[in-house]
């Protein structure tokens, strides 16, 4: 909701005292959005995945052949025109985690973050990075987690680092998160092939009990590493696109959002 003020903030401050809220306003093209969500509804029916990128695509087609010069095309309408028609983003996600009901803003608000902060200092792909918890059940996790990114002394280091950080909204890891995405599978896989090893070694040191000693810290640490080095970039380079916090600014690598990482 505040993400929502902020992008909303020269509307708010001009709006009239009385008023509420800002509802989401008439459309200026009601022919070119009735043409493009009928040509939506048919996509999907057919089975084809359909991004933001190809609805203003089409969307720019139907206003150049109809004469609707002053049609644009942004990003911001083609939310505005799916929250209109009650058409949505058909990303997958877990069972687990719930998606909040505003997701679509949420998700606007989160890439305009990282898209104003590219463009404003020009950072270079490899410096753009993503943290996140994992957890790895060799001994009965805790039932707390850190928000230490949220502290004053994380954000004064960061920007101390000269770092920007984006927090990712809460409820939308699985499709903001690289790491969720398409990275944590494979890492984790290839630490349970290491465990599965290490368990199958009949030769194990003893503990007094007669029952095999855990595994060291140390042991840990290189199997984690290892199966970090195992991680293909390939997969981490394009994880970071589906995410659409790396893709070309130019909107024309928008379509790796609906690729299928393996």
């Amino acid at each position: 909701m505040v993400c929502t003020w902020q992008l909303q903030e020269d509307q708010l401050k001009t709006a009239k005292k009385q008023k509420h809220n800002l509802r989401c306003p008439a459309p200026s093209w009601p022919e070119l959005e009735n043409a493009i969500k009928m040509w939506v509804i048919d996509k999907r029916n057919s089975g084809i995945s359909v991004s933001t990128k190809m609805i203003i695509n089409a969307a720019k087609e139907f206003a150049e052949k109809h004469g609707n010069q002053n049609f644009s095309g942004s990003e911001g309408w083609c939310y505005r025109f799916m929250k209109r028609h009650g058409l949505s983003m058909r990303t997958k996600t877990t069972i687990a985690q719930k998606v909040p009901a505003d997701y679509e803003e949420k998700i606007l608000a989160f890439h305009r973050f990282v898209i104003n902060a590219r463009k404003k200092t020009s950072f270079e792909l490899g410096k753009i990075g993503n943290m996140d918890e994992i957890p790895l059940t060799f001994n009965v996790p805790s039932n707390k987690t850190f928000r230490a990114h949220r502290t004053e002394t994380i954000k004064n280091k960061a920007r101390e680092l000269k770092t920007q950080i984006a927090v990712i909204p809460g409820g939308l890891t699985c499709q903001l998160q690289p790491l969720y995405v398409s990275v944590n599978k494979p890492f984790k896989q290839k630490i349970q092939v290491r465990w599965n090893k290490w368990i199958g070694d009949p030769h194990h040191d003893l503990t007094p009990s007669g029952r095999k000693k855990r595994p060291s810290i140390s042991e840990v640490c290189e199997w984690v590493k290892k199966s970090w080095e195992d991680v293909k970039a390939e997969i981490i380079v394009k994880s970071f696109k589906k995410c659409r916090i790396s893709n070309a600014l130019d909107g024309t690598e928008d379509d790796a959002l609906f690729e299928v990482l393996h």
